[in-house]
């Protein structure tokens, strides 16, 4: 239920089981939608999960680790960003997912998601994705690699994202790339 998009209308009833579930999963799952929801409570409650020295015991965890994490992501905290960077060594049956990963990575803007993220980056499904997160982060040290997409990548949406991100971080070699680019590009854009 946590994947599903937060309705207003639920928020009591998930305060109600953040604070009197017999379960603790459906305490951490409670707060994770709760979280999402604003709950600065819930907040808490995902930041100590974060904090157990039991945490990530197994694929439940992973799971409420991911979950947890893009809830922290969405209120602009990076508390999980462990969680969100080995969540993109599972994607290849999870697409979705990881591009929403992927998203929040770029938004939170920490520079620690960059390996993970060009670790990734010649994966094809959320490529584009990956570029702009790449971009949103800024850091200088990727534009060789968003030059080579610029490049080399057969997709015209992904050389095109690459061309956005050159332009945020600048720099000489961002700059070099968006001029060979300019005269190289056939596809419309």
């Amino acid at each position: 239920l946590v994947t599903l998009p937060p309705r207003k209308e639920t928020r009591d009833l998930l305060v109600q089981a953040l604070d009197h579930a017999d379960d603790g999963e459906v305490r951490d799952f409670a707060a994770v939608t709760g979280a999402r929801l604003g709950d600065t409570r819930a907040r808490a409650h995902l930041r100590e999960l974060f904090a157990r020295p039991d945490h990530d015991a197994g694929k439940a965890d992973r799971d409420l680790s991911i979950q947890a994490a893009l809830a922290l992501a969405q209120a602009g905290d990076a508390t999980g960003l462990q969680a969100l960077t080995a969540a993109l060594d599972d994607c290849e049956d999870k697409v979705p997912l990881c591009r929403n990963v992927i998203l929040h990575l770029g938004d939170l803007k920490d520079a620690r998601a960059v390996p993970a993220l060009l670790v990734h980056l010649g994966e094809v499904q959320n490529r584009r994705e990956m570029v702009e997160a790449l971009g949103k982060i800024g850091d200088p040290g990727v534009a060789m690699a968003l030059v080579f997409r610029l490049k080399h990548d057969e997709y015209v949406p992904v050389r095109t994202e690459a061309a956005r991100a050159l332009s945020r971080i600048g720099g000489k070699v961002a700059t070099d790339g968006l001029r060979w680019a300019v005269e190289h590009e056939k596809e419309a854009q």
